[in-house]
């Protein structure tokens, strides 16, 4: 059998690739090692995507790691977040992403599956688009590089954000966005402390510099940008599209008591509270109807389709339904890609933000499974994913 060319395309937070960083957590092993126990040869691929900069520009990140792949197999694209937009727009017929051919990198792909993926936007995105989310975006992007260092964020600085966002009230004579731009300061230079060698040190200094000069993402991923990319992005023949599709429990007071753990898990499931309330609702306008294997996949697995308060901690859950669901998860935004609470597994899991979800890594097992499953049914011509 060919070899399966597995590429993994990251969110807004791509920039985690750098160095011994890993934004898919533990997903390659899985993978490797699920394609191995079905026969199957496979070589995993990451992009190193530019965080925040256009989807245009993604896109061309993508593109330029397809066209160097060997030739001796299909391709296929797993894209988390905004990664499963980019792999959409390589993929359609015609486009323009600027200098370099695309066609003949794109006829390569067989497959594209999205997770948790903005489909039609999200709310959240109009948040972090202002005065106060850009400096928030850029200090929950270095504190995300802190916690794959270390599979924690230094719990001053959680709990700092924790009270800005939701404890506004304590700040009455400081603005907002001030508290968060000393905040990111802070978490730079609790970063750069971190590293270890000179390389290091240029790779922080390169990636807070595409921070501050390419913040032309967030925007793009409003609901009303989204619904002019679905307006001119079509889908290639051939190619099978799927997705997985997540929602985690709303966040509130009563599961604030209940969150285990210290100040740092407290702190973060404040700031999950902040995001979930921002994600939702997406306006009818923007929403298309689901047909019925989507409809089924989410009954059987919720007893219940998706309302429109439901969503990840960070895209509404019906934003994330495009073609045929694959996996259906009661997880955050980040358990899906291995960023979940199992320090008893080997490695250890570490959850960045406490959603008390109960995903595990026999739930991300599961989840990763399907996705090879798919992509192994679609390894050998057109047909329904």
């Amino acid at each position: 059998m060919a070899t399966q060319h597995l590429v993994l395309v990251p969110g807004f937070f791509g920039f985690v690739n750098f160095g011994p960083l890993v934004y898919f957590a533990h997903v390659r092993e899985l993978l490797e090692s699920e394609f191995r126990a079905r026969g199957s040869d496979v070589q995993v691929h990451r992009v190193r995507t530019h965080p925040v900069a256009s989807l245009r520009q993604r896109a061309r990140d993508l593109r330029d790691v397809i066209a160097v792949l060997p030739d001796d197999g299909p391709v296929h694209v797993v894209g988390h977040s905004t990664g499963g937009l980019d792999a959409r727009l390589v993929t359609s017929p015609g486009v323009d992403l600027g200098p370099g051919e695309v066609e003949r990198h794109a006829a390569r792909v067989r497959s594209v599956i999205s997770v948790c993926t903005p489909h039609r936007g999200s709310p959240l995105a109009g948040h972090l688009a202002g005065m106060i989310g850009e400096p928030l975006l850029r200090t929950v992007s270095i504190l995300t590089v802190l916690f794959l260092r270390h599979g924690k964020v230094p719990a001053h600085l959680a709990l700092r954000l924790a009270r800005v966002l939701v404890g506004e009230g304590l700040l009455p004579n400081t603005p907002v966005h001030v508290v968060l731009q000393t905040l990111e300061r802070e978490a730079a230079e609790a970063l750069e402390k971190d590293c270890a060698t000179e390389d290091e040190r240029l790779s922080v200094a390169d990636f807070m510099r595409e921070l501050r000069t390419e913040p032309h993402l967030i925007p793009q991923l409003m609901p009303q940008a989204l619904d002019l990319f679905n307006a001119g992005v079509s889908e290639r023949p051939g190619v099978h599209y799927g997705s997985i599709v997540a929602r985690c429990p709303a966040p509130n007071l009563r599961s604030q008591l209940r969150v285990s753990g210290g100040p740092y898990e407290h702190a973060t499931h404040a700031f999950l509270q902040w995001l979930y309330r921002r994600a939702t609702p997406l306006s009818p306008d923007f929403h298309v109807p689901f047909n019925e294997q989507q409809r089924g996949a989410m009954r059987a697995a919720w007893g219940a389709l998706p309302t429109a308060a439901d969503n990840d901690g960070m895209v509404p859950t019906a934003s994330q339904v495009h073609g045929r669901i694959l996996h259906v998860a009661t997880a955050d935004h980040l358990d899906v890609i291995g960023h979940l609470h199992d320090p008893f597994h080997k490695p250890a899991h570490h959850d960045w933000i406490s959603s008390g979800s109960g995903f595990g890594h026999k739930s991300f097992a599961a989840l990763w499974r399907d996705v090879a499953g798919a992509i192994l049914e679609n390894s050998g011509g057109p047909a329904p994913i």
